[in-house]
């Protein structure tokens, strides 16, 4: 199988959610999608703000990661939202670890 043999990177989606907008609550099931940019800081109102998107190596490094990444709720596991995250990438690269984090509802 060649695929392992490509040069790989991994991008961890780091995304604190605000999930409370005024006093409109939303849980994290009923999201659809999560647009994250690169270079921009997610927001919260009890943590501090971390990057939307992170490059954390791989053997093709960092030098050609997304600037936009959608990712796409694909149901959940029976506690978890399952996501499944999309953008546009060399055929050499691929997500590794993507993992959304949020805020308390």
């Amino acid at each position: 199988m060649h695929f392992f043999s490509r040069s790989l990177i991994s991008v961890v989606v780091l995304s604190l959610l605000r999930i409370t907008e005024g006093q409109n609550k939303v849980k994290l099931k009923d999201v659809s999608t999560l647009t994250l940019h690169s270079g921009k800081m997610t927001t919260g109102r009890r943590t501090s703000p971390v990057p939307q998107l992170k490059c954390i190596g791989g053997s093709a490094g960092c030098t050609n990661t997304p600037h936009v990444v959608q990712c796409y709720n694909r149901g959940t596991d029976g506690s978890d939202v399952q996501w499944e995250c999309k953008a546009e990438m060399s055929k050499a690269q691929r997500f590794g670890t993507v993992e959304v984090f949020c805020e308390g509802y």
